[in-house]
């Protein structure tokens, strides 16, 4: 799953979508997700709501592209010689980060997307998949990215 183009300000809209049940949460994401298929929609949309009927408040979906996409054979080739060697920094950045994980929070990524992870943790990154981040302190901090670096979906506790 790639996350893009899901901006914190939508985040009122997002969680009536959800309220509202996976076909509502779908049509939220169309306008932005579109270009990647019905069926990932449908995926995407599924595991949302599955994370909401958890009783796990989703705060918020945003994703900031790396780097233009390469159309050149010469930048194609930089960019993967690119991706290659900041997959190597990611995996070190992860393995500090997991060391890290307390008992509210945890990372997991997936799919055929690119994020770019923290300023702090590492290089920009083009890495494939999603990064979701658990919080269940219910103060929604728990981050991959800093306010100005989104890439992420940030899953926080409900307050009480």
């Amino acid at each position: 799953m790639a996350v893009e183009f899901v901006k914190y300000s939508d985040g009122a809209a997002f969680r009536e979508a959800l309220s509202d049940g996976k076909s509502a949460v779908k049509n939220f994401l169309e306008a932005s997700w579109g270009r990647h298929g019905d069926a990932w929609l449908d995926n995407v949309s599924e595991a949302l709501c599955s994370a909401h009927r958890a009783g796990i408040y989703v705060s918020g979906i945003d994703r900031k592209m790396a780097i233009e996409q390469p159309r050149t054979a010469m930048q194609k080739i930089l960019y993967m010689k690119k991706r290659l060697a900041l997959n190597g920094a990611w995996d070190a950045a992860a393995t500090r980060e997991a060391s890290a994980v307390c008992a509210n929070k945890s990372i997991v990524w997936g799919g055929a997307g690119h994020f770019s992870n923290s300023k702090n943790d590492g290089p920009k990154d083009m890495r494939p998949g999603l990064v979701i981040s658990f919080d269940l302190t219910g103060s929604g901090s728990s981050r991959i990215n800093n306010e100005n670096d989104h890439s992420h979906i940030v899953i926080a506790g409900e307050d009480d």
